[in-house]
């Protein structure tokens, strides 16, 4: 009987720290800037901000032609090159292009995931207004994966992005994490959970209940939206979601047999998202 209760008492222990453990290897995960460097074939600068959430980050601006601004927010662990595969076709393209690095590149604590980083987005808002060689009126938002639903939410708070490309990202975080698991095991997974939710709340200093683009995804009307998702990860099983709740400003595009991201590298996926901005950005330009 002894060892039953030892035993019961242990595995209550285990997946309690599982799920502690796993909230925060996400939050502290390493920095990751793997990507290509930037050479003389671009203008570019390298600026570093001042965060209003405390600390620095460090990003660059490459120069375009055509007056319109795309903001590359860093998903998950990225650096600042580690976007410039997708961001550079759009200066090809004549767009301005800002890319910057994670909250963990610049040593500025956990990672939130997505809500938190809204904040970033903001403080490169405020760098692109005082600069003298950028049309406010022209912004958009770019994001992939968790950056995809900062580029939600961020659009949603700040009207002065005007169009918003949003890839590969989650709708409602607490809906991933409440899996469906049935019999003894929901006991355990239920402890997992809780043990998640708790340490990422000690660490963020938010719920996550704070990660849900689809509750404001709806604020962002009627500015474009284009959603994009491989039939493969787990995000598009609530694309369809999404786009009931944005309505008609929002556009679905599922790459078929495509996993999560896989498709970034794709020429029509560059030229996809490169006509959409131009749609959108460029109209009233021209």
């Amino acid at each position: 009987m002894l060892f039953i209760v030892l035993s019961l008492g242990l595995s209550i222990c285990v997946s309690w720290s599982i799920g502690a453990i796993s909230a925060t290897a996400l939050v502290y995960a390493p920095c990751n800037n793997n990507g290509m460097s930037l050479d003389d074939t671009y203008e570019w600068e390298s600026f570093t901000l001042s965060a209003r959430d405390g600390g620095r980050f460090r990003g660059y601006f490459i120069h375009g032609t055509n007056g319109a601004t795309v903001i590359f927010p860093p998903n998950f662990t990225a650096g600042r090159n580690s976007r410039l595969f997708e961001a550079l076709p759009f200066v090809d393209a004549g767009y301005n292009v800002v890319v910057y690095e994670s909250r963990r590149c610049a040593n500025m604590g956990p990672l939130s995931l997505g809500y938190e980083e809204v904040s970033e987005v903001a403080d490169v808002l405020d760098y692109l207004a005082l600069r003298g060689d950028v049309d406010m009126a022209h912004i958009g938002v770019h994001g992939f994966s968790s950056a995809g639903a900062t580029a939600i939410m961020a659009a949603a708070q700040y009207p002065q992005i005007k169009a918003v490309v949003a890839v590969g990202n989650y709708a409602d975080m607490n809906a991933i994490l409440d899996a469906d698991v049935e019999g003894v095991r929901h006991f355990f997974y239920m402890l997992y959970q809780h043990g998640f939710r708790f340490t990422y709340q000690l660490w963020v200093g938010n719920s996550l209940d704070t990660l849900k683009p689809i509750e404001v995804i709806d604020q962002i009307y009627p500015r474009p939206i284009l959603l994009i998702y491989g039939s493969e990860e787990p995000g598009a099983l609530t694309s369809e979601a999404l786009m009931m709740r944005a309505d008609e400003n929002a556009t679905l595009w599922i790459l078929e047999g495509e996993g999560h991201g896989s498709y970034r590298r794709r020429t029509d996926y560059s030229q996809r998202t490169i006509a959409f901005f131009d749609q959108h950005l460029l109209d009233t330009l021209r």
